[in-house]
């Protein structure tokens, strides 16, 4: 990856999938194996192999990253008069699954330098009613886990970290979504790795590991009998997209590695440009970079879309951060603290096309694009 030539005609996509013969090769002897929905070997067989990889006791594949932190908040008993505190920049699943159990989510601003959940925030959002955290590795940075985990542990509260973007990624050299009480992963089509649509919450506790199973499975009980212990949810994850999902992380290892030479290359290519910020990598972090970032610092309101525009004429993709979670219609008055770092770096970020299978042409053409389109706006 990353050294072939590359047609300058072609439409090149923000971030698709890493698919070949190995997927097609899987996923077709599972079809011929006629399992094909929830039940089959390939389930079990995922979730084995991702939290051996991850160094966990257990993973309970799902239908979502969605669907996983779903289930993490509601197998830890969190629900209506809890708060749950969440970082702005994010993608909004993590603030709807607060809402999902009937908790209150309380939004917290991030850091400049990493885009993260800014720790400091957490004292003086938490009040008695505070049960959770959702730390965010946004998209594929790890959030500053330690002072969060600490905070948690003073306050008697869960740790439930939002690692759909980060599979891969790494803080103070340990995997994260093994750091809290329950990490969630999401393999929808644009992700590291991808089952189609996909997600998978993991935990080393094993008591938490089965209830999270059970629940994902309508709380069916064992046993020939259709008898459910609780309420549960059809969150289950199909053996089709299992064995994809198991040809993907054969291969995961290749595709971190295309990552990283992509954002070297973006790097290099865009070190000197002025008046740019590039994706961040703190000094604790291995980030998966699963999509490469840049804030226009020095340029006037609105540069941001005059350049997403101009990209799309050169059929060249490309899309804002996330809008934070406190400005969306559905969220208003969740930031008693306001979120000024989340608000000015989505309001002059942009995000670069991230496919694994992008070759160094590709990312010339990208960048001498961008910076043409750059040198037509006016810099403050």
């Amino acid at each position: 990856m990353g050294s072939r030539g590359s047609d300058a005609r072609k439409a090149i996509p923000l971030c698709e999938p890493s698919i070949g013969e190995h997927e097609l090769e899987l996923m077709a002897s599972c079809v011929k194996s006629t399992w094909v929905s929830s039940v089959g070997p390939y389930v079990d067989e995922f979730e084995s192999r991702l939290a051996a990889r991850l160094g966990v006791r257990r993973g309970v594949a799902c239908s979502s990253g969605t669907a996983a932190l779903h289930l993490a908040l509601y197998s830890l008993g969190i629900g209506p008069g809890d708060e749950v505190i969440v970082p702005a920049a994010t993608f909004i699943a993590t603030a709807n699954v607060v809402r999902y159990v009937g908790a209150t989510p309380v939004v917290a601003d991030v850091t400049r330098d990493t885009w993260t959940l800014d720790p400091e925030m957490l004292p003086l959002l938490a009040t008695e009613r505070t049960r959770a955290v959702i730390p965010v590795h946004l998209y594929g940075h790890p959030a500053d886990m330690a002072p969060i985990l600490e905070w948690a542990r003073e306050r008697n509260a869960w740790v439930i970290e939002d690692a759909t973007e980060a599979l891969g990624a790494r803080y103070k050299r340990r995997q994260v979504g093994v750091l809290g009480h329950i990490g969630c992963f999401s393999f929808n089509g644009n992700k590291l790795i991808t089952t189609g649509s996909g997600g998978m919450a993991v935990t080393d506790n094993p008591d938490w590991g089965e209830r999270l199973s059970s629940l994902a499975s309508q709380a069916r009980a064992p046993g020939r009998e259709y008898r459910h212990t609780e309420v549960g949810f059809n969150y289950r994850l199909t053996n089709v997209q299992a064995a994809l999902g198991l040809a993907q992380l054969d291969r995961i290892e290749e595709i971190l590695r295309a990552k990283q030479a992509h954002a070297r290359h973006y790097r290099d290519h865009l070190a000197q440009a002025a008046g740019i910020e590039i994706w961040p990598s703190a000094p604790w972090a291995e980030p998966d970079y699963w999509l490469l970032g840049i804030v226009l610092r020095d340029y006037p309101e609105g540069t941001r879309d005059r350049v997403i525009d101009s990209l799309a004429e050169e059929e060249i993709a490309s899309r804002p951060f996330f809008l934070p979670v406190h400005l969306q219609p559905a969220y208003e008055g969740t930031a008693p603290n306001g979120c000024p770092v989340a608000t000015w770096l989505w309001q002059r970020s942009l995000l670069l096309p991230s496919s694994a299978d992008l070759t160094d042409s590709d990312i010339d053409r990208v960048c001498s694009a961008l910076l043409r389109a750059l040198g037509r706006q006016g810099r403050t």
